[in-house]
């Protein structure tokens, strides 16, 4: 909670049940990255790369902003 991970390799990680909550995720690569059961409530992932769009609007449903600043209602 609360977590500053801007810029990190997340590439081909298992993230199955991880709770990102109000991380800093800017510039993150979560490429190949598993994901699953996750939180990504008040998380900022502006800049973050390697989401499929499956996985771009899973993490948007899961609470997480690909916007800086305020969290803004997004379009998948």
């Amino acid at each position: 909670e609360r977590v500053y991970l801007s810029g990190c390799d997340f590439r081909n990680a298992n993230l199955l049940g991880v709770w990102f909550l109000d991380c800093d995720l800017m510039h993150a690569n979560f490429s190949g990255a598993k994901l699953g059961s996750n939180s990504f409530h008040g998380s900022c992932l502006s800049g973050a790369v390697g989401f499929s769009q499956p996985q771009r609007a899973y993490v948007l449903s899961s609470g997480g902003s690909f916007r800086r600043g305020r969290k803004q209602r997004e379009k998948i």
